[in-house]
């Protein structure tokens, strides 16, 4: 089974293996008790900040007019163009806390700016966005099907920020954004903070500007997590095996026993991998 992180632990809740408390409510008979399936729900959490450019040329600068024309053609000749450039150009890792031994941030940059609330739609103003966000996030969530009707979308809960030390690296996060910002290179280029906007200073308030503000990484993981049978909300074991249902297997992002620290494409390739060599009863594990 691989219907993906979310649809995958609703498919099988509707199919009657997962939490009974959730699932009898749903009119669907109980074929296997597992109360994980659906729990422990993980993403990465991205607040955004938004500043106006000057002297400086931006992406927006190249998405309409005479120099949008100009992109289109270079693209069609297979030349270098925006519009094939990705979202985010540059990143940097860093910590939290100096005691750190890894790396706990991400920070990432984009030579352009967003409309607000209109996610991937180009501003009219020339600006840039840097986003920060927790690489290894301790808040956790859930999935539960609200209908046994498999067209009827799932509730979907990521209790983003739940966490207090989530929140005391998120609010590092973005001090080290306005640090970044205020280095000479950068700052020259500063017309206005869009956003959250340069009044928004105190800690308790760069929390609610994120909790208000902040994007989904799109990184689910975890409804139906690996682990030994030990484990009371372990769903599948370290060969993607479903906990006591003969012949199926469960090969998506929904198996990772905790979230990567970086995106989720690659980990995912590599489950889809294993479980097909499973599968075919080919692996050899060294």
């Amino acid at each position: 089974m691989c219907a993906g992180a979310l649809k995958t632990p609703r498919l099988l809740q509707i199919s009657g293996i997962g939490d009974p408390d959730q699932i009898t409510p749903l009119g669907v008979e109980i074929k296997k008790t597992l109360s994980g399936v659906g729990q422990y729900l993980r993403d990465h959490f991205t607040p955004r900040y938004v500043i106006r450019v000057k002297g400086a040329d931006s992406l927006n600068d190249y998405a309409r007019g005479f120099k949008a024309v100009q992109q289109v053609v270079a693209w069609l000749m297979n030349r270098p163009s925006v519009i094939s450039t990705g979202p985010v150009l540059a990143h940097a890792f860093s910590k939290s806390n100096e005691n750190l031994t890894n790396p706990d941030l991400l920070v990432t940059f984009t030579p352009g700016s967003f409309k607000e609330i209109f996610l991937g739609v180009l501003d009219d103003i020339p600006g840039m966005t840097l986003g920060s966000w927790q690489l290894r996030p301790e808040s956790s969530g859930c999935v539960r099907a609200r209908s046994k009707d498999i067209f009827i979308k799932p509730e979907i809960q990521p209790n983003y920020l739940a966490d207090k030390e989530d929140q005391r690296c998120l609010v590092e996060g973005h001090k080290l954004i306005r640090k970044i910002l205020g280095q000479p290179v950068l700052a020259k280029h500063i017309d206005t903070e869009a956003l959250p906007g340069a009044n928004v200073r105190p800690e308790d308030e760069m929390l609610d500007y994120a909790k208000t503000q902040g994007l989904a990484g799109y990184h689910y993981c975890g409804r139906c997590k690996m682990g030994p049978a030990s484990d009371t909300i372990a769903v599948v074991d370290d060969e993607l095996r479903l906990q006591g249902v003969a012949g199926l297997r469960v090969s998506d992002a929904s198996i990772m026993p905790t979230i990567t620290s970086g995106n989720t494409n690659a980990p995912t390739i590599m489950i889809a991998d294993k479980g097909n060599r499973y599968d075919q009863g080919r692996l050899c594990v060294q």
